[in-house]
């Protein structure tokens, strides 16, 4: 039986993961900078609908990686496949992240840079 471990402790894995793959080597992995930007946008509508959900029913928001987790292992059915697509996502979000000021932002509310926007910036862009 596996412990489950805080959440920081289990995105700070699936950032070092996402790190440490190297996409271009695995094309299979690899967005399109169109492709990614349509995926951030629907997870962003989808953040959206979830949000007003919590507010109706008065319950504290999710930071952008939790939902995300939430997100996944909602689609996938399983914590392994969620957490792949979540390296697969972030690695993506690295890669074009010096092309693109919208993933750049993305990459923010995910909070893989020391200068990441908490959830209160979060909510104002959205």
């Amino acid at each position: 039986l596996s412990q489950a471990i805080p959440f920081h402790q289990f995105w700070e894995r699936v950032v070092r993961r996402a790190a440490d793959t190297d996409i271009t080597r695995n094309l299979s992995l690899l967005y399109s900078k169109a492709e990614l930007l349509k995926l951030v946008g629907d997870l962003y509508s989808q953040k959206i609908i979830v949000d007003d959900i919590d507010d109706k029913s008065h319950t504290d928001r999710q930071p952008l990686p939790e939902f995300l987790y939430d997100h996944y292992l909602q689609l996938e059915g399983n914590p392994e496949s969620a957490e792949n697509c979540l390296v697969k996502i972030v690695a993506n979000v690295l890669y074009h992240e010096r092309f693109s000021t919208r993933v750049r932002s993305f990459g923010r509310f995910l909070a893989l840079s020391s200068n990441s926007y908490n959830l209160d910036g979060l909510n104002v862009f959205l």
